[in-house]
């Protein structure tokens, strides 16, 4: 699975049909062609979290690391559904300025 991907993409496949892609990695997960012609979507008109931004996958979230000294502890990198919170700021930018930080809203996806 590509990493960080907003529900809102095409790679999403939820709001926009997706789009074929070369797989470079067998491992990630991609659309094929023959998934292509059975979508049936757009299956939700939004997928915005409360504050107005979109929800994104990420699979290597790195749960709380930018929160502030003696606050954060290291947890191992899991993948979740996760919103950037009241602040909007998302761990989608690794420059983001809310990139893992204490008001993420997420799902760790099993």
């Amino acid at each position: 699975m590509t990493n960080e991907v907003s529900l809102s993409s095409e790679d999403a496949g939820i709001v926009k049909k997706p789009i074929a892609k070369v797989i470079d990695d067998p491992a990630n997960c991609r659309w094929t062609n023959t998934d292509i012609l059975k979508w049936k979507g757009p299956y939700m008109p939004a997928v915005l979290d409360p504050w107005g931004k979109e929800y994104y996958v990420d699979n290597d979230y790195h749960l709380r690391a930018n929160c502030p000294l003696g606050t954060e502890t290291y947890v191992p990198p899991i993948m979740v559904l996760a919103s950037g919170g009241p602040n909007k700021e998302n761990g989608a930018s690794y420059f983001a300025r809310g990139h893992y930080d204490c008001d993420d809203i997420y799902l760790e996806i099993r």
